[in-house]
């Protein structure tokens, strides 16, 4: 049975193959006729040649652009000039769904550990009653017990890991 991890990676990379198969020949056909790969390639030239002037007008686009947004009023007419701001109410559903993802993740985290080390005295335990030199029946029986239970352990480690 896959993951829930490789199943989410497995629809994300057939939902981009399908998208990339849909929209290549247009933006082929655009890429062809703008003339962009040579126009990328002439940028780039010139970017490298001078990496100041390239500095300025990112930075400068840059400021111009939050200038822009900072002094555009955002939807009131009030003619006072206003920060744009996001809509976060809609956001609060996404942002518990994190945090119950990262809740999940620690809490699996935390089984892992304690199985760790539930596997480290068990075969610190094992180590011991295979160390005496004459064991009793019920040694032995401890030691078939013990040595099911550290295989278990260190399978489902196993299979952590892989997922």
């Amino acid at each position: 049975m896959k993951s829930l991890k490789q199943t989410i990676r497995d629809t994300k990379s057939r939902i981009s193959n399908a998208t990339e198969q849909y929209l290549r020949p247009g933006m082929d056909k655009v890429g062809t006729r703008l003339r962009l790969r040579a126009r990328i390639r002439h940028l780039n030239a010139q970017a490298s040649k001078n990496p100041t002037w390239t500095f300025a007008i990112v930075v400068g686009s840059l400021l111009f652009l939050t200038g822009f947004t900072i002094l555009t009023p955002a939807g009131k007419s009030d003619g006072k000039p206003q920060i744009a701001t996001i809509e976060t109410a809609g956001m609060d559903s996404v942002f518990d769904g994190f945090r119950e993802i990262q809740a999940n993740k620690d809490f699996h985290q935390k089984q892992v550990n304690e199985m760790t080390m539930s596997g480290q005295r068990i075969r610190h335990r094992l180590d011991s009653l295979i160390a005496i030199p004459r064991k009793s029946h019920r040694d032995s029986i401890e030691i078939i017990r013990l040595y099911s239970r550290l295989e278990n352990i260190v399978k489902s480690l196993k299979h952590n890991d892989n997922d």
